[in-house]
């Protein structure tokens, strides 16, 4: 809620489904209630859509409040999916302003087929092995992870995760039992919540923000592989100088600190 910025603050919020067409099939849910004055005269504020890659949704809302605070005009509305799945969205049709990748292969392929403009680098990411709290398969360090006895979640190839699964796996020279290949880390940290596997690889941010339901078992810095993110504005997008100003927020100290409480490295 938008309590720990001092004043309530809507921030709405879309789940992104990827139907057969192709499209963005969303259902709206309301964060926090706008306890502002009731008099109906007020002009209403500008509804920013934001595409943002899975591996930061527990950290886009705080943002979003921020933002809004400081740009009193503007509404964020975000709608979270992997990267890749964001970009064919936007491809096909789907109605989002702007739009936060995880890696920058997949916003570079955005910029090639001309869907977003000057794209921008605010925050990093690194890996991390997640197990149940419970830890059934016994591992006692990341590199347990190639254990044959050990089912393990990932990322399939295609989002970033997936891409950056693959680094840290080749660079260190493992092998792993691969139970599931998931769509996003979201997925995988599921499944690992609910002992579905023994392990899975997900992003340092995603152990943080479940709390105590996943232990994290840590990748030193030398054997790890990160990833950054970046933000650009939709190209078409009928509000582009707004999306644009959230663009640029960021890239500012203001979220660099919200990022950083969240896990989230420098660019």
């Amino acid at each position: 809620n938008g309590s720990a910025f001092g004043s309530r603050v809507t921030v709405r919020r879309t789940t992104a489904v990827l139907a057969a067409s192709g499209f963005l099939v969303s259902g709206l849910v309301g964060c926090s209630g706008n306890s502002a004055g009731q008099s109906g005269t007020q002009t209403q504020p500008t509804v920013i859509r934001v595409g943002v890659a899975a591996s930061m949704v527990d950290v886009i809302d705080k943002l979003a409040i921020n933002f809004q605070q400081i740009h009193p005009q503007a509404t964020i509305e975000p709608t979270s999916a992997s990267s890749a799945v964001l970009v064919t969205q936007i491809e096909a049709g789907a109605p989002l302003d702007a739009l936060i990748t995880a890696g920058a292969q997949v916003m570079g392929q955005a910029v090639d087929r001309r869907l977003v403009t000057a794209p921008r680098a605010f925050a990093s990411n690194s890996l991390e092995v997640a197990i149940p709290a419970a830890n059934p398969g016994q591992l006692t360090g990341w590199r347990d992870v190639a254990r044959p006895s050990i089912s393990v979640a990932r990322c399939a190839a295609g989002p970033p995760c997936g891409t950056t699964t693959d680094q840290l796996l080749t660079q260190n020279t493992l092998t792993i039992q691969v139970s599931s290949l998931d769509v996003d880390v979201r997925a995988v940290l599921t499944r690992v919540r609910t002992e579905q596997v023994d392990a899975g690889i997900v992003y340092v941010t995603d152990v943080l923000a479940a709390g105590g339901s996943v232990r994290g078992l840590a990748i030193p810095a030398v054997h790890n592989v990160s990833t950054t993110y970046q933000a650009a504005v939709v190209a078409g997008s009928a509000h582009g100088d707004i999306a644009a100003q959230f663009v640029d927020y960021l890239t500012t100290a203001s979220a660099a600190e919200i990022l950083q409480r969240a896990g989230f490295g420098p660019a």
